[in-house]
């Protein structure tokens, strides 16, 4: 790919802290990240003791088996890609918290014998009991069909996926993850959770209210996505790329509301095609997006959350309508974003980057660096044309 006419790096990232960027537009603020991480310590709190009281004072036998649960944050805010709503509250800050249930009586050695709607029952009989009694009127909870989601409030909800694991295994982890702990004081809550260990993913199962138990273990898709990000290097911006990409999505009309292609997909799209051979995340960004179209026509797969060693094609989750349309915006995000690169005006530059990414995206088209004429010329590649032969004629 040639350079593009506009150098626009600086409008989606700088380190000028004077300066707005798309980057700093869409990280959380730290009020939201303190509130979200408070209702987090607090969920946590209030299903602990009152799992416990429930265990040994009511001497529950859905209970009878279990041990204390454990927690464990997962998704986008623990892969660094949460992007601040453009829209509450149609679009919302979404934390997810696993919360997985040890148990020693087993079905076959590694499924739990419980049902299901037992670990859902207890869940949200607590979480009930804890909102009525001390977050009335302020906090929601809403059953859905692999969680538990909790609205703290117009623009933020947690969501509880319920897993359970064989108690033994359980144990493992945590005497590791105590061990580390010991010997790393400093380090914090999220630097923490990075060194959890994975247990063997086929001993995990997800709770879902209509299929039961699911062998699901969230953590591979997080050490893929680690593993994908240190293979690019250091100073790389495949995580920025993904957060673009879905900032794109919350501006379609239509997908405001929930649609458009998943976290996951757009997660999956940027590692198979993002480089750090062109310079600049502007230039990054446009080979990623010319290739989005093409490449929805054969399967993108990413690794198999029950299965390790296997691998899932997340077109599978696609309906044939809905990638159409993917494909169709696909190309049109594709050309937009090239007429914004190569726009002989840097105003135009701009308003169609806005136009793109929405309001999010800073107006400060006198920071778009853009290539003298005779520059693009020289970058262009020649076109070979068959040579203008003169008609003949007849002398006299």
């Amino acid at each position: 790919m040639n350079t593009p006419r506009n150098d626009c790096r600086t409008l989606f990232r700088t380190s000028n802290p004077q300066k707005e960027s798309f980057h700093r537009n869409l990280k959380l603020s730290d009020m939201d990240r303190k509130t979200l991480l408070a209702a987090k310590a607090e969920l946590r709190k209030a299903i602990q003791i009152r799992f416990d009281f429930l265990k040994y004072t009511q001497k529950r036998n859905d209970l009878k088996t279990a041990s204390m649960p454990r927690f464990a944050q997962q998704g986008s805010f623990v892969y660094g890609m949460l992007n601040n709503p453009a829209y509450p509250p149609e679009q919302q800050l979404d934390l997810d918290y696993g919360v997985y249930l040890p148990f020693s009586d087993l079905a076959d050695g590694k499924t739990p014998k419980q049902t299901t709607t037992a670990f859902f029952t207890i869940i949200e009989e607590i979480l009930e009991y804890h909102i009525e009694n001390n977050r009335k009127n302020q906090w929601k909870l809403k059953k859905k069909n692999t969680c538990i989601r909790i609205i703290i409030n117009s623009k933020m909800h947690i969501d509880l996926p319920l897993y359970g694991c064989p108690d033994n295994e359980m144990s493992r982890v945590v005497e590791a993850a105590n061990e580390k702990m010991a010997s790393l004081k400093n380090r914090t809550a999220d630097q923490l959770y990075a060194d959890f260990e994975r247990i063997d993913s086929t001993f995990i199962h997800l709770a879902h209210r209509e299929k039961g138990w699911m062998v699901s273990d969230p953590l591979v898709i997080r050490d893929w996505v680690e593993m994908v990000d240190r293979a690019f290097g250091v100073g790389n911006h495949f995580k920025d790329i993904c957060r673009y990409l879905k900032a794109w999505r919350d501006e379609v009309p239509e997908w405001r509301d929930g649609g458009g292609p998943s976290s996951i997909l757009c997660l999956a799209l940027s590692a198979e095609l993002y480089s750090t051979d062109e310079d600049g995340v502007h230039a990054q960004l446009a080979e990623v997006i010319n290739g989005l179209s093409a490449r929805l026509t054969y399967p993108v797969t990413v690794p198999a959350p029950g299965c390790p060693n296997d691998e899932e094609d997340l077109l599978e989750r696609v309906s044939f309508e809905d990638l159409y349309d993917f494909k169709s915006k696909f190309k049109t995000l594709a050309l937009q974003y090239t007429e914004a690169l190569e726009n002989e005006e840097i105003y135009a530059c701009n308003q169609i980057l806005v136009k793109i990414f929405g309001t999010r995206f800073p107006h400060r088209p006198d920071d778009i660096k853009q290539k003298k004429k005779a520059d693009v010329v020289r970058e262009t590649t020649a076109v070979i044309t068959a040579a203008n032969i003169p008609p003949s004629t007849t002398s006299g």
